[in-house]
C-alpha cells in the first residue's frame, strides 16, 4: 500500500517528494504488545530505523530549514503516575509576544528509542 501522503493536498510538496511515495506497508496482526516489540526489535528493523533517522537528520540543516529568528527550547517531563519520559521541543519566533500555537504530538519512534 502506497502512502496516502502522496494524494493529500494538505501535505507540503517537499514532504511528498521525500516520503510521499514510500511504501510503508501495513502493521502486522499480533497477539500482544510484547510480540510486536519482539518483531520490531530485530537487527534488520533497527537498521531500517537507523537509515530513516539518518535521512531525517540530513535534512536538519540551516540551508534547508533555517532557525534564524526562532527560539528553540527542549524540555523533558516525567509523567505521573507511570513515570514515562516526555520530550517536548518548543519552537517559536524569538519574541516575547503572546502568540497562538500549534500542538503537534507524534506517537512514533525517535532516535532515542532503546530496543
Amino acid at each position: 500500500m502506497l502512502s496516502k501522503l502522496a494524494s493529500d493536498p494538505r501535505i507540503d510538496p517537499r514532504i511528498k517528494k521525500e516520503i510521499g511515495l514510500m511504501d510503508f506497508g501495513s502493521a502486522p496482526d499480533v497477539a500482544s504488545r510484547e510480540e510486536l516489540l519482539d518483531q520490531e526489535s530485530t537487527q534488520e528493523v533497527r537498521a531500517l530505523y537507523d537509515a530513516m533517522f539518518a535521512m531525517m537528520d540530513s535534512r536538519d540543516r540551516e540551508d534547508i530549514a533555517s532557525a534564524k529568528g526562532l527560539r528553540v527550547n527542549s524540555e523533558r517531563i516525567v509523567s505521573a503516575p507511570d513515570g514515562n519520559t516526555i520530550n517536548i521541543l518548543m519552537t517559536r519566533p524569538d519574541t516575547t509576544d503572546v502568540l497562538p500555537c500549534v500542538y503537534y504530538i507524534h506517537g512514533g519512534y525517535d532516535d532515542r528509542v532503546v530496543f
